[in-house]
C-alpha cells in the first residue's frame, strides 16, 4: 500500500475513533452513567483511534520497514573467528 493511501486510510480511521470516543463521553457525562456498550464503544474508539495513528506513523515513516526488522532481527557480529597481524 502506497504511503498516500496508508495516510488517508489511517488519518480516516483514527478520525471514527475520536468521534466514538468523544461521543462516549460525552454521552457518559451527561447521563453519569456508562453502561457495557458504552464501556464497547469507548474502547472500539481507543482501538480506532490507535491503529489510526499507527497508519499515519507508518505512512509518515516511510511505509516499508523491511530494512530496518532486518538489522534489528540481526545480532551484531563479534568478529570472533578473525585474526589479525600484530
Amino acid at each position: 500500500m502506497n504511503q498516500a493511501r496508508l495516510f488517508v486510510v489511517g488519518g480516516a480511521v483514527a478520525l471514527v475513533g475520536v468521534v466514538l470516543l468523544v461521543f462516549e463521553v460525552v454521552r457518559t457525562v451527561g447521563s453519569n452513567t456508562l453502561g457495557g456498550a458504552g464501556t464497547a464503544l469507548l474502547w472500539v474508539g481507543l482501538g480506532l483511534f490507535a491503529a489510526g495513528a499507527v497508519l499515519v506513523t507508518w505512512a509518515v515513516v516511510g511505509g516499508d520497514l523491511s530494512d530496518a526488522d532486518v538489522a534489528i532481527a540481526t545480532p551484531p557480529s563479534d568478529n570472533s573467528g578473525e585474526t589479525t597481524a600484530p
